[in-house]
């Protein structure tokens, strides 16, 4: 096995806090991913058999490896700030917006306890059978959700 560019030794609670993560259910799966990398590599896996785990190209796994080696754990879970404009929407306000992409848009209720008519029956030809609509109704589409969030945000 060839020497690796950045080696990785784990302390017990380094090594604890990423299995975690890498099982965590509700983590974000670049997260999930990165703390796999990380795993892998501390146990000896090639670069190849990494790769195949976690279905990611080699740079990207080194790129990850690079930030643990120099930053650390936090770091290299992390998402470093990039340049350009920085995002104007807040963590809650995201996290709110996948809760959102999780229900069902049915389930949605407006002030007064009734389901919230989606814009997009108005619009729907009169032709359509109504059974169609209501299956429609079970799923979020981009722009309906768009439509919903920018309608319902502060």
């Amino acid at each position: 096995m060839a020497t690796r560019m950045y080696p990785v030794v784990l302390t017990e609670p380094q090594r604890e806090k990423l299995e975690k993560i890498s099982r965590a259910k509700k983590e974000e799966r670049r997260r999930v991913l990165r703390a796999k990398i990380i795993l892998m590599a501390a146990s000896g896996a090639t670069n190849k058999e990494m790769a195949e785990a976690v279905k990611m190209s080699v740079m990207s796994m080194n790129n990850t490896l690079k930030k643990f080696h120099k930053y650390g754990i936090d770091v290299a879970l992390a998402a470093i700030q990039r340049s350009g404009r920085p995002c104007v929407i807040d963590e809650s306000a995201i996290s709110w917006i996948y809760s959102l992409a999780k229900r069902k848009p049915c389930e949605l209720a407006t002030s007064d306890g009734k389901a919230e008519e989606p814009e997009e029956l108005e619009e729907v030809e009169e032709n359509k059978s109504v059974e169609k609509i209501k299956d429609a109704e079970e799923l979020w589409n981009l722009r309906r959700l768009q439509k919903y969030v920018r309608g319902h945000c502060a």
